[in-house]
């Protein structure tokens, strides 16, 4: 393919349909558009591609993130509860 594209290039030149700087221009364009696809496919393909879970517990540790998460919920129900309170005005 590149041989191709190199063959038509120097007939342009040689037939005078183009100056070289097009040529050049050319080439140069072709290939960052070229090489920007691959790197676009390259990406859609790790998107798009299925992956493990990555944020897997081990199990000695789940005791100790059960902890974590319970504090988590009663803070936020404590939360909720004092909010009730003050916007109730039960507090005054």
């Amino acid at each position: 393919m590149i041989t191709w594209s190199l063959l038509i290039a120097s007939t342009r030149i040689y037939l005078g349909v183009h100056y070289p700087g097009d040529i050049l221009g050319g080439i140069i364009l072709g290939s960052l558009i070229g090489w920007g696809m691959y790197r676009l496919l390259l990406f859609l393909e790790a998107f798009m591609r299925p992956r493990k879970p990555e944020f897997i517990i081990p199990m000695e540790n789940k005791r100790v993130y059960n902890i974590i998460l319970a504090a988590f919920v009663v803070i936020g129900f404590s939360m909720l509860v004092v909010n009730f309170f003050l916007k109730h005005h039960m507090f005054a």
